[in-house]
């Protein structure tokens, strides 16, 4: 009876967010814990209703506190996983710790069993990044991914991986 509960407070909880009503998300979130087994999605609920609360610090607590769930119980699918860490990212983002960001999302990019389409959104950020700061052997290797990750910008990589072969030859 408990596990129908928590599952429909998470519904409830991903619409509420899904229509902007985050005062009531994390109200529901809040009325959600003392009935969860404290299961990773349970923590990850939780996670967003906090963060969409505009309280990043206690987002990244909770965050960390379900991929370390997570990772003991095995409760989750990669992808899953994927996702939380792609949160755990944003929200580093979002505080400014871009080292921490830029450690996640590779984690994200490199993350074996994580569906194509977690991975595509960790590596166009560094792409993003790396193109920000100028530094083109790792933007290129990094498009080289995305080519795996988003086929259909195949075109327009190969054209951006050209550009850059003729910024590194110019002395």
């Amino acid at each position: 009876m408990q596990l129908n509960r928590v599952s429909i407070y998470r519904k409830l909880i991903a619409l509420m967010l899904q229509a902007g009503d985050e005062k009531n998300a994390l109200s529901v979130a809040k009325r959600m814990l003392p009935f969860s087994n404290w299961a990773s999605m349970d923590i990850f609920a939780y996670a967003q209703a906090v963060a969409s609360a505009d309280d990043t610090n206690g987002a990244l607590k909770w965050i960390e506190r379900a991929i370390v769930t997570a990772q003991v119980n095995g409760d989750v699918s990669m992808t899953d996983l994927g996702t939380f860490l792609l949160m755990k990212a944003r929200l580093h983002e979002k505080l400014g710790e871009t080292e921490e960001a830029l450690k996640t999302y590779r984690q994200v990019a490199l993350g074996a069993g994580i569906r194509r389409v977690v991975r595509r959104a960790a590596i166009e950020w560094l792409c993003n990044y790396y193109e920000r700061r100028g530094d083109v052997e790792e933007l290129s290797n990094w498009l080289k991914w995305l080519s795996w990750a988003a086929p259909e910008l195949q075109k327009e990589i190969e054209r951006k991986l050209k550009e850059l072969k003729l910024q590194q030859t110019k002395p």
